[in-house]
């Protein structure tokens, strides 16, 4: 359980960093910080719909920044 914390956590100081500098994986939109952030005061809290909201959050934000990538690149 304590290793499930510490990844949890990990991800979500991950995503308070991004959604406080403004770039995840490119720059972030507006919404894309509210997001992280959101998502980042969720994974830092234990438990686990709280671990879900989270990790949903930052798997959308990183495969809509992935597709603006990729558009971008054409």
């Amino acid at each position: 359980e304590a290793t499930w914390i510490f990844i949890t956590a990990s991800i979500g100081m991950y995503a308070l960093a991004g959604g406080m500098q403004g770039f995840f994986i490119t720059d972030d939109k507006w919404y894309d910080r509210i997001i992280l952030l959101g998502s980042a005061v969720a994974l830092v809290k234990p438990g686990l719909y709280t671990d879900v909201f989270g990790l949903v959050g930052v798997a959308l934000v990183f495969y809509l920044q992935k597709r603006r990538v990729k558009r971008s690149a054409i």
